[in-house]
């Protein structure tokens, strides 16, 4: 082999242990022993009956942009909100912005989809009563949509976004809320999230903390600051660093010190639940609130934090289906979503046991994971083909204005 061919082959075999590593990742040894002990106790080994005679509404949302030479891009999103029961609702938005910083124009995009996910599904249920049981899934997580952090994007328009979309999010929720036989649901195919997975190595970390206690010099005012310290180390090394170096290397303090290099490997709970279950089952529903010090919080943005106070809580569980990898759902609480309390597991509702009997209908596979979603995200995708042929002739003939002009170059390679 020759060129850069050579060079990759010869860099594959110098890091083939170490890659071959990361891929198989999981979470083993004596801690792997223990998370499996806590995996254990709170999933529900027991198959899903399916369901019939519900109502369903699926959403998803689709978003494109054409980008000019001036740093300006003019984008269109778009969502869908399919009826079992009825006709497709839709909602479209579009806008010309000027991006001053990559990471705040994708999550600018990202807020403008959510948002017109939400006008669509209020377009959906306005005017209906909803005489038999309806479930409105959403197409990811209910957290990103209702936890949006205060602060502005820095792109040149729309920088109040984040606070529009949390009054729809409201609106959304009163009309929830305002109807007893609808349910919203967060159903997310890939989540990255780690809920599960930092609560059970807290949970392990309070276990070895009062193994210790009695057989360390080290005083109970130390063992607490331990835990504060690994709650608070989140995924930033440096402060992972600095946690490990600041605990004694006595043999009792090795397992807690093991720990804390654990947690510094981030695990999401697909992850572990692939790895420590095998068949068909659920998880017991875990409450999720989220802390903020109000402090920190800008006095512009002072009135997006009181709509923030007004939300409830999350309640999420996982459905393992057989030979596949975990599907997250999200409900609404009956708490405040900003609160300090560490998620608690609590017992499986109805309204939640009757939603994984229609998740359990409406799968189709690991490539459909939802067929009612799906039906929403096929009419709502937006291609690169639909956008050059479709909405920039569109554009053009309402501009009276041939974009090329206005196009930014692109190079030749593939």
């Amino acid at each position: 082999m020759s060129g850069f061919t050579g060079i990759f082959n010869q860099e594959i075999s110098d890091r083939r242990s170490s890659v071959k590593q990361a891929l198989e990742g999981g979470v083993d040894g004596e801690i792997g022993e223990a998370v499996s002990g806590k995996i254990e106790s709170v999933f529900n080994t027991q198959e899903v009956d399916e369901t019939e005679g519900f109502r369903v509404m699926g959403t998803d949302a689709g978003r494109n942009e054409i980008e000019f030479r001036n740093n300006t891009n003019f984008f269109v999103a778009r969502a869908s909100t399919t009826d079992s029961g009825a006709e497709t609702s839709r909602a479209l938005e579009t806008g010309v912005v000027r991006p001053y910083r990559k990471e705040d124009y994708e999550e600018f995009m990202r807020r403008i989809s959510e948002k017109v996910e939400i006008e669509s599904m209020l377009k959906a249920i306005e005017n209906e009563d909803f005489e038999k049981p309806t479930y409105l899934l959403v197409d990811g997580t209910l957290l990103t949509r209702m936890y949006v952090k205060t602060g502005e994007l820095r792109i040149s328009d729309r920088k109040n976004i984040k606070a529009r979309l949390t009054s729809s999010f409201q609106k959304l929720l009163e009309q929830v809320r305002s109807r007893g036989n609808l349910v919203l649901v967060g159903v997310s195919k890939d989540p990255n999230s780690g809920i599960l997975y930092r609560k059970i190595m807290k949970e392990i970390l309070e276990d070895r903390l009062e193994e210790v206690s009695g057989k360390t010099d080290l005083a109970d005012e130390d063992l607490e600051n331990l835990y504060e310290e690994f709650e608070s180390i989140g995924y930033a090394p440096s402060k992972v660093e600095r946690a490990i170096d600041n605990l004694e290397t006595g043999d009792e303090l090795r397992k807690i010190r093991d720990l804390f290099e654990r947690f510094r490997v981030r695990h999401s709970d697909r992850e572990i639940l692939q790895q420590f279950t095998d068949t068909e089952g659920f998880t017991d529903p875990v409450s999720l609130s989220v802390s903020i010090d109000s402090r920190e919080v800008d006095q512009d943005d002072q009135s997006h934090l009181r709509a923030l106070r007004k939300l409830p809580n999350l309640r999420t569980l996982y459905w393992r289906p057989k030979n596949d990898s975990p599907i997250r759902l999200d409900f609404l609480g009956e708490g405040k979503l900003l609160d300090d309390r560490e998620p608690e597991v609590k017992n499986l509702s109805e309204t939640e046991a009757e939603a994984l009997k229609l998740i359990k209908t409406g799968y189709a596979g690991e490539n459909m994971h939802n067929v009612w979603i799906s039906q929403a995200d096929e009419d709502a995708g937006l291609s690169n083909q639909e956008m050059k042929n479709v909405y920039r002739p569109l554009l053009e003939s309402q501009l009276g204005e041939n974009l090329d002009r206005y196009a930014r170059r692109r190079d030749k390679r593939a």
